[in-house]
């Protein structure tokens, strides 16, 4: 009977720590799905954004009257293009799931938050000086609108407004990913103190 009582307990551990794994499969997998709906919805608005300015854009450039500010819509449409091209080229190397372990599929989410943020943070930077110049372009390249002060003013309040916003957006995302990032910090705490 006690050899019995033994096996019973020895399976009930064993089933015990299997549904463990699973919850914590279950979880990490949630983050995950949860992360991955969150950058898709982001980056459709990305590419709402480029095919609705983008295309208006280059019709503006093509109707502008001088050749600066035709250059300026068109950088502006460039710029928006690449940077709807970047996103999906960058979403498509997303890394896959890893399988070997909890810990190491945990790992692996929080490298996807890191990596978001790296983009996030690149691309608002490598997007802001080409729109800038675009922007410039198209009030300066007016003719003598370089030597009037209201034009130096507007021009000026719309780059700060710009370079505001994007600014806003990035700490707007990069909170919101950092507080997903030390809950699964967190978690990945939590499991190396959990015997799986």
């Amino acid at each position: 009977m006690n050899e019995v009582d033994n096996l019973r307990n020895l399976w009930q551990k064993d089933d015990s720590t299997k549904e463990n794994r699973m919850i914590w499969k279950h979880l990490i997998d949630e983050k995950r799905s949860s992360f991955e709906q969150q950058i898709r919805a982001a980056n459709g608005e990305e590419y709402m954004v480029a095919m609705t300015l983008s295309p208006l854009l280059g019709l503006l450039a093509w109707k502008a009257k001088f050749p600066l500010v035709q250059m300026g819509y068109g950088l502006l449409s460039a710029t928006l293009l690449a940077m709807a091209l970047t996103t999906w080229l960058t979403h498509r190397q997303w890394p896959s799931t890893s399988d070997h372990s909890l810990r190491d599929h945990l790992t692996l989410l929080i490298a996807c938050y890191d990596r978001r943020i790296r983009f996030l943070g690149n691309g608002k930077a490598l997007v802001s000086l080409p729109m800038c110049g675009g922007v410039l372009a198209v009030v300066m390249g007016i003719p003598h609108q370089t030597t009037s002060v209201s034009a130096w003013i507007l021009t000026s309040i719309l780059l700060l407004v710009f370079l505001a916003c994007q600014w806003w957006s990035y700490q707007a995302a990069k909170v919101v990913i950092l507080k997903k990032r030390g809950d699964a910090a967190g978690l990945l705490t939590e499991l190396s103190t959990d015997p799986i």
